[in-house]
C-alpha cells in the first residue's frame, strides 16, 4: 500500500512562468483511496502547452527538481529525486542513496584502487630492482651436463640470446611440450644461478601477493645468462656446450641425463597430447589423476613417443564415440580412457602390431628440447625420435665419440 505522500517541486532560480507551469502540470496529482492519480496525462499536458512529446521531461528538469520526502538517503538523510512519473509510483527494495553519495563513494572507491595499484607497482618496482641487482659470474666450465643440454638448446633457439645472453618471451622458444615443465626448467637454471633476471624485465612479471609475498611469471621474466667468470661470449659459450654434449660418455651423467630427460619430455609430450584429444572430442572436466599418469608411463615403456601419441588418439576416438551411445556420459566414457591404453598397449605387444608415429613438423614444430636430444645428444635424429621407448632406452648405446 502506498504511503500518503506528494513530489515536492523545487524550481531552478530564473526559470520562465511558462516552463514552471508544465512542471507543475505534469508532477500533478491526487490520491483515490491508496491510489495515486495523476491530474493529466503526459499526452494532455503536452497539448495543453503545445510542447513536443519528447521535449517534456527535459522542460520539467531544466524547470524543477522533485522530490518524494518518504524516502531519504541513508547516507546523507537527503529526500530522493525523482527523474520521472514511473519514478514516483515505482516501488522501493532496500535502502536508498542518493546519486551524490554513489557519486562520492564511487571517487572514494576509484581513490582507493588508484592507491592500491600505486602501493602494488612500487612493490614490484623493489622487487625487480632487488633481484635485477644481482650480477654474480658463473663457473661454465663446471656446469652439468643436463644443465649444459637446457642452456646450449636456449642459445640455438634464441638468437638474441647467443648474442647478448639476454632473452624474454620464453614460452616463444617452444623449450618444451608445456609451457609448464619449460617454467619449472628456467626455475632451475635460475636457482642454480646459471639465469638471472635483467633489469629489463617488465613489472608484469611480477604478481604481489595479499599476504605480502610475491611471484613471478617465468615466461614474462627477461632473463639473462650470468657472465662466465673466464670472460667466454656467448657465442663462444654455446660452442664450448656443444662440444661438451658431443663427449657424451667421458661424463658419468651422460646416461643417467639422456634417462631423466627424456622421460621428462615424454611425459609431457603425451601428456599435453592427451589432453588437446579430449579438448578436440569435447570430453569434460579431464583432469590426469594416478591411473592415466601410470598408463602413459607404462605406454612409453614401450613405445616411442610418436608412437604413444598414435595410441592416445585411437582410445580417445574410441572414447569419443562411446560417450554419444545410450546410456553412458561422457564422464564415463572419458574414465574408459587409462584402462583402455594399457590394454592397447598391452595387445599391440602380443600381436605384434605396427604402430606408425605420429608426428610434427621435425624442424620447426617439434620442442627444441626434444630435437636436442635426437639430433646432438643421442646423434639418433628424427628416426630415434621415432622409435626410441623407455625399455630401449635402458639398452641404449650411444654412438662412438668422434
Amino acid at each position: 500500500m502506498l504511503e500518503q505522500k506528494r513530489p515536492i517541486l523545487r524550481f531552478v532560480s530564473g526559470s520562465e512562468e511558462p516552463s514552471r507551469q508544465v512542471a507543475i502540470d505534469y508532477w500533478r496529482g491526487h490520491y483515490d483511496g491508496n491510489r495515486w492519480i495523476w491530474d493529466q496525462s503526459v499526452d494532455q499536458v503536452v497539448t495543453s502547452h503545445g510542447v513536443k512529446r519528447k521535449d517534456i521531461t527535459s522542460i520539467v528538469r531544466a524547470t524543477s527538481t522533485s522530490f518524494d520526502e518518504s524516502i531519504s538517503c541513508i547516507k546523507c538523510a537527503a529526500h530522493k529525486e525523482l527523474t520521472s512519473r514511473s519514478d514516483f509510483v515505482a516501488k522501493n527494495y532496500g535502502d536508498y542513496i542518493c546519486f551524490e553519495c554513489r557519486r562520492r563513494r564511487a571517487e572514494e572507491v576509484e581513490r582507493e584502487r588508484q592507491e592500491q595499484e600505486l602501493a602494488i607497482r612500487s612493490a614490484k618496482i623493489a622487487v625487480l630492482e632487488k633481484l635485477s641487482g644481482k650480477d654474480i659470474p658463473y663457473d661454465y666450465g663446471s656446469i652439468g651436463y643436463t644443465a649444459a643440454i637446457l642452456v646450449y638448446a636456449i642459445l640455438l633457439a634464441s638468437d638474441h640470446a647467443c648474442e647478448t645472453g639476454e632473452f624474454g618471451d620464453s614460452a616463444n622458444l617452444h623449450l618444451c611440450p608445456t609451457d609448464k615443465l619449460s617454467g619449472e626448467l628456467l626455475k632451475q637454471l635460475s636457482d642454480t644461478g646459471i639465469l638471472q633476471i635483467s633489469r629489463h624485465t617488465p613489472l608484469s612479471a611480477i604478481e604481489i601477493k595479499d599476504e605480502g609475498g610475491w611471484s613471478a611469471n617465468p615466461h614474462r621474466i627477461r632473463w639473462k645468462f650470468a657472465r662466465d667468470v673466464n670472460g667466454v661470449t656467448f657465442p663462444q659459450l654455446m660452442t664450448r656446450l656443444g662440444a661438451m654434449i658431443d663427449s657424451r660418455e667421458e661424463y658419468l651423467s651422460y646416461r643417467q641425463s639422456v634417462k631423466a630427460l627424456w622421460w621428462m619430455l615424454a611425459v609431457d609430450d603425451v601428456s599435453r597430447f592427451l589432453l588437446q584429444a579430449v579438448t578436440k572430442y569435447r570430453l569434460p572436466d579431464y583432469r590426469k589423476g594416478a591411473k592415466t599418469e601410470e598408463a602413459l608411463r607404462y605406454a612409453l615403456e614401450h613405445y616411442s613417443i610418436p608412437q604413444v601419441r598414435r595410441h592416445i588418439q585411437i582410445v580417445t576416438e574410441k572414447a569419443a564415440a562411446y560417450s554419444v551411445t545410450r546410456d553412458v556420459n561422457s564422464r564415463r566414457a572419458l574414465n574408459t580412457i587409462p584402462g583402455n591404453l594399457i590394454s592397447r598397449v598391452d595387445r599391440a605387444l602380443s600381436e605384434q602390431w605396427t604402430i606408425y608415429p605420429l608426428l610434427d613438423d621435425w624442424t620447426n614444430e617439434e620442442p627444441i628440447l626434444l630435437t636436442v636430444l635426437f639430433n646432438r645428444v643421442l646423434g639418433t635424429g628424427l628416426p630415434g625420435f621415432k622409435t626410441l621407448s623407455g625399455t630401449l632406452l635402458k639398452e641404449l648405446e650411444p654412438s662412438p665419440v668422434t
